[in-house]
């Protein structure tokens, strides 16, 4: 982003761009390229279709941060089944955005601290 012009400030676990309205476009475009170049992908190219195996694995590792954060005292619901959780793609179910709906902030990126959020 920075090569581009633009100087991310890290803001509440996330990122934050500053830019005037005619800076939009070329904002979008570098974040683009910046988020290709983080995936190991050229400028241009999309990110392949993820496969069952790919969600079964993310699946695990949700249930795993699941238990992590209601024992670190998070109140989180159960998963789907497992069939369901890949026939969704993943779309119904995730322990960190039931905190994030039900809670402050503040308490949300504590849970995110106490169980650092699983990789895709």
């Amino acid at each position: 982003m920075e090569e581009a012009g633009f100087k991310p400030k890290r803001v509440d676990g996330g990122y934050e761009l500053d830019f005037r309205p005619e800076q939009a476009s070329a904002a979008l475009e570098a974040a683009e390229i910046c988020g290709n170049k983080s995936l190991g992908l050229e400028p241009g190219a999309s990110v392949p279709a993820l496969k069952d195996e790919d969600f079964t694995r993310y699946y695990w590792r949700l249930v795993d941060s699941m238990i992590c954060l209601s024992e670190a005292g998070f109140e989180v619901s159960d998963p789907p089944s497992l069939v369901s959780f890949i026939e969704t793609q993943s779309d119904n179910w995730n322990p960190y955005r039931d905190i994030a709906t039900t809670e402050s902030l503040d308490r949300s990126n504590e849970a995110e601290v106490a169980c650092p959020p699983p990789d895709f």
